[in-house]
């Protein structure tokens, strides 16, 4: 009897070793911060390093536009070059159901079903009449290169460690507000940043599921949305090419035959049509 009860559990710890290889396995642990935290220069030079490394970007991505319970997601063609040029296709089957373009100094909403361009001014929070979150067109740039917002700070910076995210906190102070950026400290990849907004919001972003790409990493995953409110766009990349050379053409929009035009200020509320 001692022998069979031994060999059940020898049995029994191959088992419980087997379940733990294949897939029982322990959650990844957060790495830890640092006992010394990075100077406020140096992330802020990693920052200036990542927008200066990502000049462009072209793919296809999976982008949800979210308001509270309602999720309207699509594949979309991406194309997007600093500082403020970039062109969004919403695809289908039977071709491009939407294009959302600016060339820096104007932007365009094709709705093809619709039979009309809406058109104006790449100003500020011009493109929050289509993505139905409060960005310019150089933030929606700035997010779509995988990089926080870019504003001149009016202070110096300073950094803490966050020991509930476990994260390297990043302070900068603008002429109105603050910026935050949070970076994982064990690669210094921002993960996650908030800007202040004009209006009072906070404009958030997180950067997630980082892959090699290029001669760096790369977020493949970007969450934004402004706070306090319900409006958000997710954005999943699927393979993406980093810096390559992107026609001026294709930031632009000329008028179309046979196609009405109108102000952007009509373009109906509550973000892209299905």
């Amino acid at each position: 009897m001692r022998t069979g009860c031994d060999g059940r559990a020898a049995v029994a710890v191959v088992l419980a070793g087997w379940l733990l290889v294949c897939g029982c396995r322990p959650a990844r642990l957060r790495p830890e911060l640092p006992a010394e935290l990075p100077p406020a220069e140096r992330l802020l030079q990693i920052l200036a390093a990542r927008r200066e490394a990502v000049a462009s970007v072209r793919g296809f991505a999976e982008i949800a536009y979210e308001n509270g319970d309602e999720n309207l997601g699509s594949r979309h063609a991406v194309l997007a070059r600093r500082p403020d040029r970039f062109r969004l296709e919403v695809l289908s089957p039977f071709g491009a159901l939407a294009v959302v373009a600016s060339d820096g100094r104007e932007l365009v909403v094709y709705a093809r079903r619709e039979n009309r361009i809406y058109r104006g001014p790449a100003g500020p929070w011009s493109l929050g009449v289509y993505a139905a979150v409060p960005l310019t067109v150089e933030d929606a740039v700035a997010i779509l290169l995988g990089t926080p917002p870019e504003r001149p700070p009016a202070g110096a910076a300073t950094v803490t460690g966050d020991e509930t995210t476990r994260r390297i906190h990043l302070t900068v102070p603008l002429a109105s507000g603050r910026q935050e950026v949070w970076f994982a400290p064990d690669t210094l990849y921002p993960v996650a940043s908030e800007t202040a907004l004009p209006d009072g919001r906070t404009l958030h972003v997180d950067f997630g599921d980082y892959r090699p790409l290029g001669t760096g990493a790369f977020p493949y995953s970007i969450d934004v949305r402004a706070e306090p409110g319900e409006r958000a766009v997710r954005v999943r990349y699927g393979a993406p090419t980093l810096n390559a050379q992107i026609a001026d053409a294709l930031f632009s929009f000329p008028p179309r035959v046979g196609v009405e035009e109108l102000t952007i200020e009509q373009y109906p509320a509550g973000g892209p049509q299905s």
